[in-house]
């Protein structure tokens, strides 16, 4: 049989950028953002005070009454960018891929959403909730990251051809 003779074969590529993958980059890439904006800002009587990712503790998602200063969010919204990321450098190899963009997205909205909590339990707790809202204290960080989470998670379950023909 001469190579003419031989029938084609067709291999399909390692990896297929679609639209999933730009969505869960863009929600990796806003997770990374949040590190660098306030979590909290808030101005009382003249007074101006704003925390970014390395003043707040991991500790105070589980306690917001704790005076731990280590290890702070810029380590764990480092870990769930990384996560986002690597799924999706892995998403055209492995079915493993989709799912940690999925569980980096899920943490990411999860950060978010518990953060805000605390912040609203503390205030209640300080008894100015009336006076001062959860949206009054936080800065744009939270939005960020969860805007992050939500634009991974779409893009985990956005599928390109690759993907399609390999099930």
């Amino acid at each position: 049989m001469t190579v003419a003779e031989q029938p084609e074969v067709r291999r399909r590529p390692a990896f297929a950028f679609g639209p999933g993958h730009l969505l869960a980059i863009a929600g990796g890439i806003a997770v990374i953002v949040s590190i660098f904006l306030n979590w909290e800002d808030l101005t009382v009587a003249g007074h101006h005070s704003t925390a970014k990712a390395r003043d707040v503790p991991v500790k105070f998602l589980f306690d917001y009454t704790t005076r731990s200063k280590d290890p702070s969010f810029v380590l764990l919204l480092a870990i769930i960018a990384a996560v986002i990321l690597v799924g999706v450098l892995l998403g055209g190899r492995l079915v493993g891929g989709r799912f940690l963009v999925l569980i980096g997205a899920l943490l990411a909205i999860a950060v978010a959403v518990v953060f805000s909590f605390q912040v609203h339990q503390a205030l209640n707790a300080l008894h100015v909730a009336k006076a001062i809202s959860v949206t009054d204290f936080v800065g744009p960080a939270p939005y960020v990251a969860f805007a992050g989470g939500v634009l991974a998670l779409i893009g985990s379950f956005i599928r390109t051809p690759v993907d399609r023909a390999a099930v």
